[in-house]
């Protein structure tokens, strides 16, 4: 017998995100378990972990208050700042977007997409220094990187790296209770239950199943209560736009808290199945 088998099964949590209990947004919600969830004896421990999910593919590629900004300046001047509109963009469609909005600040300028290179333009014919300056959000998606400023003596600037208008690579299951003891590379605390990859376009559906699930240690070994969130990596929530119909499902695993051997020696005896209470 190995160190995590013990005679209780494992329990499933199914949670639909149409049916939460609170409903603090889209992504951001709370459960409440009508039978709580405990460790059987004070031996065993609860482990969790996610092993199967489903989420439309609803949130956008370019996000309001996340990566919606694009600021420069013209010859030192002062800053100019477009805000692009939440949407899915391609790189050519990105470009008529800021072209349109920075024509309209001055006819001289614009931006223009190179299928040869995969990179942006964004050009003034009348200027003698261009600058994307401290402020823009749209950075990793242009290709302009995330130090700012970036600057050119000239009329046009292009970014030296390729565009990015893939979006999110991983969609991040997130648990507000539970007690989970994930941690980051610099020691901090990860209530990261699980990601489930973006592996489909836009519109279409996203799943996680996972046939051998990474059972994660918590603290919190009565459930009844499940906070979740759906993140980015840097821990934004997701808008779904109205899209609630989310699932997960949580497995619940039994573990022993010493190694059984240890166990059966302080027992004077075998653990058999007897000892489930019926």
């Amino acid at each position: 017998m190995s160190r995590g088998d013990t005679p209780f099964s494992s329990i499933n949590i199914y949670l639909d995100g149409s049916q939460a209990y609170i409903n603090n947004s889209d992504s951001n919600k709370v459960f409440y378990l009508n039978t709580p969830i405990s460790s059987p004896r004070q031996d065993i421990r609860l482990l969790i972990a996610l092993t199967d999910a489903q989420l439309a593919y609803s949130f956008y590629i370019i996000r309001e208050g996340i990566n919606d900004t694009f600021k420069y300046k013209i010859d030192g001047g002062g800053t100019q700042t477009i805000t692009i509109t939440a949407g899915n963009y391609s790189a050519q469609t990105f470009a008529n977007f800021v072209s349109s909005a920075a024509a309209a600040q001055a006819g001289t300028r614009s931006m223009s997409y190179s299928k040869t290179t995969n990179k942006l333009t964004f050009a003034d014919s009348a200027a003698t220094t261009i600058a994307i300056v401290d402020g823009t959000t749209c950075g990793e998606e242009i290709g302009a990187g995330t130090t700012f400023p970036v600057s050119v003596s000239g009329t046009s600037l292009t970014f030296s790296k390729m565009v990015n208008f893939s979006g999110l690579a991983n969609v991040f299951v997130r648990a507000q209770t539970l007690g989970l003891q994930n941690r980051t590379s610099n020691g901090s605390i990860d209530l990261t239950l699980g990601k489930i990859p973006v592996t489909s376009a836009p519109l279409g559906f996203l799943y996680l199943a996972t046939h051998e699930p990474v059972y994660l240690s918590i603290t919190d070994q009565i459930i009844d209560k499940i906070a979740i969130q759906l993140q980015d990596e840097n821990g934004n929530d997701l808008e779904l736009n109205g899209i609630t119909n989310w699932s997960l499902t949580l497995t619940v695993h039994h573990e022993y808290l010493k190694p059984i051997k240890d166990y059966e020696n302080t027992h004077g005896q075998d653990v058999k199945k007897t000892d489930v209470k019926k």
